[in-house]
């Protein structure tokens, strides 16, 4: 009998070698006996169409997209999905026929991390640090998940004013209001937000030593969640704990998004239920071998 084809999976990203989606994916494509392989792309910026194209020519079935490539690669494809369209943002593609599909799990992995942490955000409020592909789709989940006002906080405040103009446009929530990423200014907003949401690269590793700012001691019911996972946890994280706020980390985000790209790229189930604790404890023992910086 022959031996089935192995299919080509990967990410693209600027840098990556730090990704542990390779680990990740891997497990799962055991998890459904699919015969396949999944590598790491780091491609230059100004590489990034043309490399784009030649794996499209070398026949790849999927591949994740990262930083910085989640709203420059929408121009190389053929089609989006409505989470996509609505995010302005993509991290999943499928080739299939010839076209590059293109879909967002961002957003599927930010809810269903919320869901598993028993996080509730209809009518709340939240703060988003940053205005780049992750806070993009971590936006459009929160709005349909019925949250009262976002505050977005980016370093360019005409970045943070497109991102409002197209998801207002996508989505009719209006409810939203830009500040600039400075310290005093974000620090008067934590008396009036629910969850404040780092969706930068502020402190991802080999850079663990930075975060976005310090949290001062409080008693609020405010919730901290950084999107990075490597640093587990980050020093954003560690100095919300300090503060005595409720925590949550981007690993589970990452694993639940990646279970919704496997789906999409194989057409298979996944009982998410029943991995995610085998992945959770495998991607923690590959973040021991980080060194912090």
């Amino acid at each position: 009998m022959a031996k089935p084809k192995s299919l080509a999976f990967g990410v693209v990203g600027y840098p990556i070698g730090h990704s542990l989606s390779p680990l990740l994916h891997e497990f799962l494509l055991e998890a459904i006996q699919l015969n396949g392989r999944f590598e790491l792309f780091e491609i230059p910026p100004q590489q990034f169409e043309e490399k784009i194209r030649a794996l499209k020519a070398g026949g790849i079935r999927g591949f994740s997209v990262t930083i910085p490539f989640k709203e420059q690669i929408i121009s190389l494809l053929d089609e989006l999905d409505e989470r996509a369209q609505r995010a302005g943002a993509v991290n999943v593609v499928l080739h299939e026929k010839n076209r590059l599909l293109g879909f967002n799990t961002d957003g599927t992995g930010f809810e269903r991390a919320l869901a598993f942490h028993n996080l509730e955000v209809s009518k709340k409020q939240a703060l988003i640090l940053g205005a780049g592909g992750a806070a993009r789709a971590v936006a459009a989940a929160l709005i349909r998940g019925g949250i009262r006002k976002i505050y977005l906080a980016n370093r360019t405040t005409v970045r943070a004013l497109e991102l409002v103009e197209h998801l207002s446009s996508a989505s009719g929530f209006f409810n939203f209001i830009t500040v600039n990423l400075q310290h005093a200014e974000i620090l008067k907003l934590l008396e009036s937000v629910d969850f404040v949401i780092n969706a930068t690269p502020v402190g991802m590793w080999p850079d663990s030593a930075a975060a976005p700012f310090e949290f001062p001691k409080t008693d609020d019911n405010l919730i901290a969640i950084d999107l990075i996972y490597n640093p587990l946890p980050t020093r954003f994280l560690r100095s919300a704990s300090a503060a005595g706020l409720a925590v949550m980390d981007g690993l589970d985000m990452l694993i639940f998004q990646g279970i919704a790209a496997m789906r999409i790229w194989s057409g298979r189930e996944i009982d998410a239920n029943s991995v995610y604790p085998h992945l959770r404890k495998l991607l923690i023992e590959k973040l021991k071998n980080y060194e912090p910086a």
